[in-house]
């Protein structure tokens, strides 16, 4: 039986337009700046790390972000953009480059109520 895999890349701008419009969604307000580098977090639990740059303030932070609240807020974004994202699919968060992807993965039998999100990989690409 065929299997389908896709691979969604999402620029930064892209990535902080979803993270804001979800965060509104979810009252978890993003904070100021422009999100210019983003890598997997250290601390094992498979989230993400953005170095965000604050132009009002002239400085650089960091944001930790956890997977599943990035993973939601792609998905609402290709939801609103007609990007069509089945549900039955295994979700994964990787980074290629300087962008974060959504993997999609759609076996040929998978149990409903598989969904697993972390960042599983970076490459350069």
């Amino acid at each position: 039986m065929p299997r389908e895999d896709r691979r969604i890349t999402f620029t930064n701008a892209e990535l902080q337009e979803a993270l804001v419009a979800h965060g509104m969604r979810t009252k978890s307000p993003f904070p100021n700046g422009k999100i210019v580098d983003l890598s997997p977090s250290q601390d094992g639990g498979g989230g993400l790390l953005l170095r965000i740059f604050d132009d009002r303030a002239g400085k650089n932070y960091s944001l930790a972000l956890r997977p599943e609240f990035a993973a939601a807020a792609l998905i609402q974004f290709c939801k609103g953009a007609g990007v069509p994202i089945p549900r039955r699919a295994t979700k994964r968060l990787s980074i290629v480059g300087d962008n974060l992807c959504l993997q999609i993965s759609l076996p040929e039998a998978v149990d409903r109520q598989t969904f697993l999100v972390q960042v599983v990989e970076t490459t350069d690409a």
